[in-house]
């Protein structure tokens, strides 16, 4: 009986660890951009996503703990959720927001002063003409963005492709756990 009791409250920790990858990475996240403005976004998700990734290892870590003796398969699975919530939370996240910082330090050192033309206003062409031969007479491609470091960027990409990749991993040991849970 008291077995059955912590398998039952091993699921329900499992089923809220679960529930908790997909409300912050899209629900929260999106709501986020949606009603405030894209720097104000990010820091908050900036400060949200530390304590998302210690909720979610809290979770899975008392599922695992409840699941060790009556489930040892599951309480691996659960705590390789756990484990991973933890090195993201710990390594990956800084890693990220080191190159986000990095990113953001360049963009706004290589961003151009903002300057208004007195001759393009009185030629009536638009600032952006204005620019662009600005761009041609100091030998400048008009087109390429030097505010972006390709380098960082690929950097940034590959640490967000791989907490994308754990957290698919996650949601897949979450739904295995809680289904066997249930069915078996």
């Amino acid at each position: 009986m008291a077995e059955e009791f912590m398998i039952g409250v091993a699921a329900i920790w499992a089923a809220l660890a679960l529930g908790l990858i997909p409300a912050m990475t899209l629900f929260i996240g999106r709501v986020a951009f949606l009603s405030l403005d894209d720097a104000n976004a990010a820091k908050f998700l900036r400060a949200a996503f530390p304590t998302y990734y210690l909720m979610l290892a809290c979770f899975s870590g008392f599922a695992a703990a409840l699941l060790v003796v009556p489930r040892p398969i599951e309480a691996a699975m659960m705590g390789s959720v756990a484990s991973l919530a933890l090195f993201a939370r710990f390594w990956l996240l800084p890693i990220a927001h080191n190159l986000d910082d990095l990113r953001m330090e360049r963009a706004a050192a290589q961003q151009p002063p903002q300057q208004t033309s007195d001759l393009a206003d009185r030629l009536g062409v638009g600032a952006e003409g204005a620019i662009e031969g600005l761009a041609d007479e100091i030998g400048i491609d008009a087109d390429t963005d030097y505010r972006r470091d390709p380098d960082v960027q690929r950097a940034l990409v590959r640490v967000q492709s791989r907490s994308s990749f754990i957290a698919i991993a996650q949601i897949g040991a979450c739904i295995a756990v809680v289904v066997r849970l249930v069915i078996v």
